[in-house]
C-alpha cells in the first residue's frame, strides 16, 4: 500500500472514494489495504493526494495542463505563496476575479445555512472545476466533506495544491464533463465557473443534476450570459487557436460560452438566477444592459425534489 494510498483508510474518504468509477471499466472502487482498485481488478493510482481517474488519457491531459500552467506562469498568474493560497479568495480581494469570488462564496455560504438550516448540518458536496482547491477548502473549513474534481493536479495552480491548506478535501483528477465517473448522490452538487466547457451546457447541467440527492442542491456559480456572443464567440476561438499553435491539443470540445438561448433552457429547468452581492457585479451587470456585448453574470440553483 503506497503511503497516498493510505491516507483513505482512516477518514470520510475511504467512502468517497467507493462513491467513484473506474477509469477502465466503471465498475466501483474499493479502499483495501493494498490501495484502490476497482471491483474488476483494475489498480487506480493515487498520487501525491490525487485520486487518478483519467485512465488511458492521462499523459494527453497532462500535457495539456503543463502548457496551461506554464502560460499562467509567464502571465503572472500563478499563486505560489502558501500564505495567499490558504486565505483565497480574501487574500487577494482586491484583484477583481477573487474579489467576485469572495463575494460569490459569501452568497454560497448565505445559501447553504438558509436552505440547511440545522446548525451543525454537514454536507456531502461534489464541487465540479475546482482549480486549485480554493472553494473546496472553505467548504471543508465549515466542516463538509468535499469531492474535488478538476483536470489539472499542479501544485500550485491545481488539485496538488490540497496539500498546502489546512482544512482536507478529496482532490480527484478527471474530466469535469465526465460525470459517470462519480456516483453520488451528493447533498450539494456545485459546478464552479465551469458550466460553459461543455458543447451543450444545459446537458451538463442536466446530468450534473442526476449526482444530487433528494432534497439536494445543485448550484452554478459565475453564470456569464451574452445577449450578443458575437465578440466573445471570436475571443473563444482566438484563444482555441492559440493553443493550437502552441501545440497544445485540446482535451475536449467545448461551447466556451453562454448565451440567452442558454439562459431560458436553464430557467425550463427550474434554476433560480440571483445576483451575487457585489457592488462592482452590479455595476457591471447594469452595463450590460447597454452595452448587450458584455456578460450579465449571476449564480444560479435549484432544490432537487
Amino acid at each position: 500500500m503506497t503511503r497516498d494510498a493510505g491516507r483513505f483508510l482512516t477518514n470520510w474518504r475511504a467512502q468517497a472514494v467507493e462513491g467513484l468509477r473506474c477509469p477502465w471499466c466503471h465498475a466501483a472502487l474499493v479502499v483495501s489495504s493494498q490501495g484502490v482498485e476497482c471491483t474488476q481488478g483494475h489498480e487506480v493510482p493515487v498520487e501525491r493526494g490525487v485520486v487518478r481517474l483519467l485512465g488511458e488519457r492521462r499523459q494527453e491531459v497532462q500535457e495539456y495542463f503543463d502548457g496551461v500552467a506554464k502560460n499562467r506562469s509567464l502571465d503572472g498568474l500563478m499563486i505560489t505563496s502558501d500564505g495567499v493560497l490558504e486565505d483565497l479568495p480574501h487574500s487577494l480581494a482586491r484583484h477583481p476575479e477573487w474579489a467576485l469570488r469572495a463575494a460569490e462564496l459569501e452568497w454560497l455560504r448565505n445559501l447553504l445555512e438558509r436552505e440547511f438550516s440545522a446548525e451543525g448540518t454537514r454536507l456531502s458536496i461534489l464541487e465540479l472545476g475546482a482549480w486549485n482547491g480554493w472553494l473546496s477548502h472553505n467548504l471543508a473549513e465549515m466542516g463538509h466533506r468535499v469531492t474535488a474534481v478538476d483536470e489539472s493536479t499542479h501544485p500550485q495552480d491545481g488539485l496538488e495544491a490540497e496539500s498546502r491548506y489546512v482544512a482536507s478535501w478529496l482532490p480527484v483528477q478527471a474530466l469535469t464533463t465526465e460525470l459517470h465517473l462519480v456516483e453520488g448522490p451528493y447533498d450539494v452538487v456545485v459546478m464552479n465557473h465551469c458550466v460553459p466547457f461543455d458543447v451543450d451546457p444545459v446537458d451538463f447541467v442536466m446530468r450534473a443534476r442526476e449526482k444530487v440527492a433528494s432534497g439536494g442542491l445543485i448550484v452554478l456559480l459565475g453564470l456569464s450570459f451574452y445577449a450578443r456572443p458575437r465578440a466573445k464567440a471570436a475571443r473563444v476561438e482566438r484563444d482555441r487557436s492559440g493553443r493550437r499553435a502552441q501545440g497544445l491539443v485540446e482535451i475536449r470540445h467545448f461551447k466556451g460560452l453562454l448565451d440567452l438561448e442558454d439562459y431560458d433552457r436553464l430557467g425550463q429547468l427550474g434554476i433560480r438566477f440571483e445576483r451575487a452581492p457585489s457592488l462592482r457585479r452590479r455595476l457591471g451587470n447594469a452595463l450590460a444592459l447597454v452595452l448587450p456585448w458584455r456578460p450579465r453574470i449571476v449564480n444560479g440553483w435549484q432544490r432537487i425534489r
